[in-house]
């Protein structure tokens, strides 16, 4: 199995599909449901992580009807650019999961939300995911 982490120490893309799902199932079976909702979102509407990390449930869930969105509005930080983003049905499943596990009570309670410390929009330096960990495939 590659490495995520290149030889000079930078970190290079996952290519493989076979990687990509076994990290979102990793943190699935782990029960961590908003880094498992984080990188389905991530992967699959290829939104920055600044973007992904300033959505708000309101962004993604229909309070009136109560159900999850299926297209969101997104405007990117780093372009300004509008983008309309239909959500793969993984994204859908993830999101239900995610509502399900946060209860979001108001449009405007972030999506990511960093229960730890309290603080939203703080990317991560580092995930635990170790491909490795997983044994060979």
């Amino acid at each position: 199995m590659s490495s995520i982490i290149s030889k000079s120490n930078t970190t290079q893309p996952i290519r493989d599909k076979k990687q990509v799902n076994d990290l979102i199932d990793y943190y699935l079976i782990k029960g961590q449901i908003r880094n498992y909702t984080l990188i389905t979102m991530g992967i699959y509407t290829a939104l920055r992580i600044s973007d992904l990390l300033r959505l708000t449930w309101g962004d993604v869930y229909d309070f009136n009807n109560k159900r999850v969105r299926s297209v969101i509005n997104v405007t990117e930080g780093k372009t300004g650019k509008s983008k309309v983003i239909a959500l793969h049905e993984n994204c859908v499943t993830a999101l239900k999961r995610c509502l399900h596990a946060d209860r979001p009570t108001s449009r405007k309670h972030p999506l990511f939300e960093n229960k730890k410390k309290r603080q939203t929009n703080q990317p991560r330096t580092s995930l635990p995911y170790n491909p490795r960990s997983l044994g060979s495939r």
